[in-house]
This record gives structure tokens, C-alpha cells and sequence, in this order.
């Protein structure tokens, strides 16, 4: 039995060394693949303003606000003297107009396009988003050092302590233990659920 007492720390250094620096570390990698689409909105509808008219403290009826003119254009058109000026005023007014906005970084490419005469006719978004590389650590695999003890339940005697390395990898556990009435134990258990 001495000679197992001899051997046990190296086989506990040995197995500690193998899995601190020749086993890798648990990180996976996930692939999240490319995604592109593209979705349109035909004549959206415009945001109403509601405003809430009151009679003695009591709400009589809640009407629908107009969107405001653009004051600063309608006092040019009406104070303008020259028909030419209007009907240039008129034309910018009712002139359909594309724009496009280009918002891009590293992980995504976003194209927003709109029609717009006096008012928005149609958007759509074109989007891109690039194909990203997520890196984790297996949450399940570990190195843990613990103390147990065992006793019998039909004899009365003094309970026996033992010192117990476990390495869980993924759905087993390997543990190893010497306890203090010289005894070792080995255990490989598997999760079922």
C-alpha cells in the first residue's frame, strides 16, 4: 500500500497536467451565415395629429389636425409677383424626387430608398447583413478539487474524509480521490438528461 502513496501525487500531477496545458481549452465557434433581404412599402400612411377640443371643462369633440404647410414656401408663391416664379414654385412642389441612404459597418449594409412628391410615395430597405463568427466557451468543462466523505449507516464509525479532483467535459465526469483511511477512489460518470 506505500507504494501507492508514492504514486498517487504524480498520477494527480500528471492528470492535472494534461488537462491544464496538453488538452485545449472548450471554445467552439459558431457560424452565423450571410443574411440579405429586402422588403417595400407602397403610399404609407402619414402620422395624424389629433387635437382635443373642450366645452366647460368637458371634451366635446376630438378632431383631426391638417400637417402644417411649409409657411416659408407659401409666403413666396403668394407674395411672388411673376407667373414664371410660381409656376416654377409650383413645379419643384409637385416634382417626384428619389433618394437613397446608405447606412454601412463591418456586420451590416443598409439601403433605404424613397419616392417622395409633397409626399412619401414608397420606401423600401435592401438589407445585407455579413456572415459572423461567435466564439464560446463550453460552460460544462472544468477542473474542481473537493472534499468528501462517506460513513455507513448500520455501523457506527468515525466518517472517512477524502480529497477529490473532477474533470466534467461535455456530458461526463472523470473524478479521482484519495481518502484518509487510504483508499482511492475512481469515478466516470455520464449525464442521461
Amino acid at each position: 500500500m506505500s507504494i501507492i502513496k508514492i504514486i498517487f501525487p504524480y498520477v494527480i500531477i500528471a492528470i492535472l497536467a494534461y488537462l491544464l496545458v496538453v488538452k485545449p481549452k472548450g471554445s467552439n465557434t459558431i457560424t452565423i451565415p450571410e443574411k440579405t433581404g429586402s422588403f417595400k412599402v407602397d403610399n404609407p400612411e402619414p402620422i395624424v395629429k389629433w387635437d382635443t377640443i373642450y366645452k366647460n371643462n368637458i371634451v366635446e369633440k376630438i378632431v383631426m389636425k391638417e400637417n402644417p404647410l411649409n409657411k416659408e414656401l407659401l409666403k413666396k408663391y403668394e407674395n411672388s409677383q411673376d407667373s414664371i416664379i410660381k409656376l416654377n414654385l409650383y413645379k419643384d412642389a409637385i416634382t417626384v424626387r428619389d433618394y437613397k441612404q446608405v447606412f454601412k459597418d463591418a456586420q451590416q449594409d443598409i439601403t433605404v430608398l424613397s419616392k417622395v412628391t409633397g409626399r412619401l410615395e414608397s420606401q423600401q430597405i435592401n438589407y445585407n447583413i455579413a456572415e459572423q463568427q461567435v466564439k464560446f466557451n463550453n460552460p460544462t468543462e472544468g477542473l474542481y478539487i473537493g472534499l468528501g466523505s462517506s460513513f455507513s449507516y448500520r455501523q457506527l464509525e468515525l466518517p472517512s474524509l477524502s480529497v477529490e479532483f473532477s474533470y466534467i467535459d461535455n456530458k461526463k465526469i472523470y473524478s479521482l480521490g484519495l481518502g484518509i483511511n487510504q483508499t482511492i477512489k475512481i469515478r466516470l460518470q455520464h449525464k442521461l438528461f
